[in-house]
């Protein structure tokens, strides 16, 4: 279930990041508490979630230097 909602979490948090915190948008997506977000976010990514966010930015920036 928690999986659910960590996916649930990824669709919404680039759509809703300006507007709204990472633990609003956790407990939106079914979380009853910050540390069960986190908790079900590291066992499911491997990474707390700015963590996590500031590797795909890397990544992404990285992307468009190889295509550049």
């Amino acid at each position: 279930m928690n999986g659910y909602r960590v996916s649930h979490f990824l669709l919404h948090y680039p759509l809703q990041s300006e507007k709204m915190t990472i633990e609003a948008i956790a407990q939106e997506s079914g979380f009853k508490n910050q540390a069960t977000f986190y908790n079900a976010f590291k066992k499911e990514k491997g990474l707390m979630p700015k963590a996590y966010f500031q590797k795909k930015a890397l990544e992404k920036d990285m992307e468009g230097d190889l295509l550049a």
